[in-house]
């Protein structure tokens, strides 16, 4: 049988090229952002997108999840049909009456949460944004677990090009400031949304069968809470900030995070195609050895990126923004090395989800979303966005260990422990000692430093992580 992590590369190029191209674009675009968007504009954006990407969880209630599980398991094209039409209608129905409630009682309940960003207009223009992201979800996932790469990219960028151009228009063009800003996001979802529905029809019969729903609910609300639990320790510092600091520093913030994304893009890619990979891997005789041997290499990678987008996000900072937004550039390390944390996850996540172990998983994320409000808390109004940024950092990491112990029990993989360490510990030693040389953006320091992130391959290669055998067993066929 074809070892099926020998796909990997290929799929997650496709799906990282299209993530490549969305970022670069938008890096290519901060520095005529930042020029008509103040830090407080880009701190109420970032408020607004904080609340509808929490409010799209609760109206998607993680049914993506269950397509992930449970597609593959349907018989024929006709069942297929049925399973997605039942979860796209009912999520249609779902959607709309809970967006209705919100926007009849969401002056009364978050106006009292948030300090200096309004329901009306923001947050109320944030509940049509999310409901619109949420209706392309269910066909995304379906195009992911057919494994068909490609069309799920041309949706994506092009979702992202509707964003971009009525954003660009609102802001320069009509110079509508954080109100343009969130104003080109809704027309873009809203257009992008008619694409998806006209996409799903042609996979679904929308039909709700009581069976399909309830499997699918039971699987899935438990993922639900521990989504919400994950946006808790990703994105509540957002909240902290707003509160305990000013909108100012939320902008700086939210820029930051911009910068750490790059990782975060190219680690979603390579999850989104890994997952389905890895559900086929195990059925393999040797599956949990493959596995293996993939962590290895993917971690590696990750951490090696990671230094790279640690040690020079000040000169990309100063680069590609205006100098009232340079001060971001002191939590980027942070974000970045959060962002680093992905890897770990996309390893040790899929086994539990093969054991269907989602309750133990929504607890694990609450007790996470727990640690990051109470380091939050503490943290925040002392040291501002630094303790934001550390409070997220200590959330996944203590979720990413605990995880970890429930994982390898659950679905044993046969890792070399002494090469993770060596592998993180050579990420962590040169990103300190880079940080030691001086800064400024002068030749001189950016080619110290680029010396010593070079020494990153070279210290694998050297300790024998990671070689060409490695890699070619990785990759071979196995018959």
């Amino acid at each position: 049988m074809s070892n099926p992590i020998r796909k990997l590369p290929m799929a997650a190029a496709i799906y990282a090229t299209g993530d490549i191209l969305v970022k670069a674009t938008s890096f290519l675009l901060l520095p005529l952002l930042t020029r008509y968007l103040s830090p407080r504009d880009y701190g109420i954006v970032g408020s607004v997108t904080a609340f509808a990407i929490v409010l799209g969880l609760i109206l998607q209630l993680n049914l993506h999840g269950a397509v992930m599980r449970f597609y593959g398991e349907q018989n024929s094209d006709e069942d297929r049909r049925r399973f997605t039409g039942t979860l796209m209608a009912f999520s249609l129905i779902w959607s709309s009456a809970m967006v209705l409630v919100l926007n009849v009682i969401g002056p009364f309940v978050l106006n009292g949460i948030y300090k200096e960003v309004s329901f009306e207009p923001y947050l109320r223009m944030g509940t049509w944004i999310a409901t619109f992201n949420a209706l392309g979800t269910l066909p995304l996932t379906v195009l992911q677990v057919q494994q068909r790469p490609g069309l799920h990219r041309l949706f994506s960028i092009s979702t992202f090009l509707l964003h971009t151009s009525f954003m660009l228009f609102f802001v320069i063009g009509m110079k509508m400031g954080a109100y343009g800003a969130l104003m080109g996001q809704l027309v873009g979802a809203g257009l992008a949304a008619i694409g998806y529905l006209v996409f799903i029809r042609r996979h679904a019969h929308l039909v709700i069968s009581r069976d399909i729903l309830k499997m699918c609910l039971v699987f899935s609300l438990p993922l639900l809470v521990y989504a919400l639990g994950g946006w808790i320790v990703d994105m509540s510092n957002r909240i902290f900030i707003e509160r305990f600091i000013n909108l100012d520093q939320l902008g700086l913030f939210n820029v930051a995070t911009q910068f750490a994304m790059v990782l975060g893009y190219l680690l979603n890619a390579v999850g989104m195609a890994f997952t389905p990979l890895f559900y086929e891997t195990v059925r393999l005789s040797d599956g949990a050895r493959v596995l293996a041997r993939f962590g290895i290499v993917y971690v590696a990678a990750a951490l090696g990126m990671a230094l790279t987008v640690a040690v020079f996000s000040r000169e990309a900072i100063v680069l590609l923004t205006e100098p009232r937004f340079h001060a971001a550039y002191r939590v980027v390390p942070i974000l970045t090395a959060t962002q680093a944390l992905t890897a770990f996850w996309h390893l040790i996540v899929n086994p539990l989800m093969l054991k269907k172990k989602t309750g133990l998983l929504m607890t694990v994320m609450l007790g996470s979303a727990v640690i990051s409000i109470l380091i939050n808390v503490m943290l925040v109004p002392r040291f501002g966005i630094i303790g934001a940024a550390l409070a997220a950092f200590a959330g996944n990491l203590a979720l990413n260990c605990v995880v970890f112990f429930f994982s390898i029990r659950a679905y044993p993989v046969p890792y070399d422990y002494r090469q993770l360490a060596i592998v993180v510990g050579s990420a962590v030693g040169l990103y300190f000692l880079a940080s030691v040389v001086a800064g400024g953006g002068t030749l001189s320091s950016i080619a110290a430093r680029a010396l010593i992130v070079a020494m990153y391959p070279v210290l694998l290669i050297v300790s024998r992580i990671v070689d060409r055998s490695e890699v070619e067993r990785l990759l071979k066929v196995h018959e």
